[in-house]
């Protein structure tokens, strides 16, 4: 399945105070995609997609795609984005306080590229049932 048409129209200012950074080297990304391994049978719950870009490739081989975006200019661009895509759902929220269970279910896959200073909560928050099968961070 390809990119949604229109994704790298007009993009938010960085937000220093989210830490922001957009990983775009295609190879990168698909590395996080290949280590987490999701099928058409997973649920995968991203943190933080930012413009898409991760996004992208695992709506093309997830089942489906749960994106916690906590910038409000960017979930509701990447709204607009994956709007004709069923399996794929933004959540604009911190994914700190973002009950996962709620939009993935039990049993879910969980990556993410995030910013350095939030890896250990993010982490910690991980391990809290119900936990993912599988989690990928970069």
């Amino acid at each position: 399945m390809a990119p949604p048409p229109g994704g790298r129209k007009s993009n938010p200012p960085v937000l220093k105070r989210y830490g922001q950074h957009f990983l775009s080297d295609p190879a990168i990304l698909s590395s996080i995609v290949d280590a987490l391994a999701p099928t058409a049978a997973d649920t995968v719950v991203e943190v933080g997609p930012g413009r898409g870009s991760l996004t992208d490739i695992l709506a093309s081989r997830a089942g489906k795609v749960v994106a916690v975006e906590i910038d409000r200019a960017l979930a509701e661009q990447l709204t607009s984005r994956y709007a004709g895509w069923p399996h794929v759902t933004i959540v604009q929220s911190d994914f700190l306080e973002t009950r996962v269970e709620e939009f993935a279910g039990p049993d879910y896959l969980l990556v993410g590229n995030v910013p350095y200073y939030i890896t250990t909560p993010i982490i910690f928050r991980a391990l809290e049932p119900p936990m993912p099968r599988r989690s990928v961070f970069l």
